[in-house]
This record gives C-alpha cells, structure tokens and sequence, in this order.
C-alpha cells in the first residue's frame, strides 16, 4: 500500500476526533485557556514513517492537540478535564516533572 493510501485511510477518522475533541473541550474548558488541533500533514506522515519506527503505517501522533493553561496548578485542572471527558490511554511524560527531550526538540 502506498504512503498516501495508508495516510488516506487514516486522515478523516482522525480528523472527526480533532473534532470531537475540540467540540468537548470548547463547552467545558475555561475561556482563558487557548486549544489548537492537527492533523499530521501528508508529507510530516511520510517523513515519520521513512525513519522504520512505523511499520503499520501507524503512527503516534497523526492528530495532536494543545491546551494552554495559566499555570501549573491549572495543568492539574486540565488534566483531570481530561480524564473526565475521554480515556487517557497514556500519559507522556509519565513522570510530569521529568522528560525526556530536551527544550527545543518539539
């Protein structure tokens, strides 16, 4: 199968989460938070899959979201906004006082 097949198949279900996400998160999520949402361009899919890591062709971050919270104590707050709106499968970093890439490699 090809590169753009694998991404096809995938794209839209990923897509409606972003979605879904934002939608849920817009209605319960204080005002002064910021979220965005992807979904993983075409070309960043192919570069990803290039380094082997992916065999399936499924990757671990074809839709990723950010909320922006005021402060730490508000980093709790989203987190368990979080939990209680969806299944967090896994958190990363597992440790949240600890990671492990440095600053500039997001």
């Amino acid at each position: 199968m090809s590169v753009r097949a694998r991404y096809d198949e995938q794209a839209d279900s990923y897509a409606r989460l972003g979605k879904r996400v934002e939608d849920t998160l817009v209605g319960v999520k204080p005002s002064s938070w910021h979220f965005i949402r992807r979904v993983k361009e075409v070309e960043s899919y192919a570069l990803k899959l290039e380094t082997g890591r992916y065999p399936d062709g499924v990757i671990d971050d074809f839709f990723a979201c950010t909320l922006v919270v005021e402060n730490r104590k508000s980093v709790e707050v989203a987190e368990e906004l979080m939990r209680k709106h969806f299944q967090v499968h896994e958190r990363r970093p597992k440790d949240p006082a600890r990671t492990h890439k440095h600053s500039d490699a997001f």
